[in-house]
């Protein structure tokens, strides 16, 4: 899920990312916080593609990213799919609407 900010000449990131892992699935704090530091570290391996492409245009975006998987999975299938995430929404942000 991600929302358009306005553009606030102040900031120093183009990106504002969250991540969620939800209590439903993951009863144990600890497992929780695991898989958020993979995702957070998947996220940071592959954030500078993000980057450069944001500050070109000077966009900036509020980023929500929510772990929908029912087990814990090992920090390459995370970072194929962060990779994933950040190309579908550099294509999808790219698409401007035909009136």
């Amino acid at each position: 899920m991600w929302l358009p900010l306005e553009v606030d000449p102040q900031a120093t990131y183009p990106v504002q990312v969250a991540m969620s892992v939800p209590r439903k699935k993951f009863k144990k704090a600890v497992n929780r916080n695991r898989i958020r530091r993979l995702m957070r570290e998947a996220y940071r391996i592959n954030k500078h593609r993000l980057y450069q492409e944001l500050q070109l245009e000077e966009e900036q975006y509020a980023i929500m990213l929510i772990y929908t998987a029912v087990e814990e999975l090992p920090l390459k299938q995370i970072e194929d799919s962060i990779q994933n995430i950040i190309r579908r929404f550099l294509h999808q942000r790219s698409e401007k609407p035909v009136r």
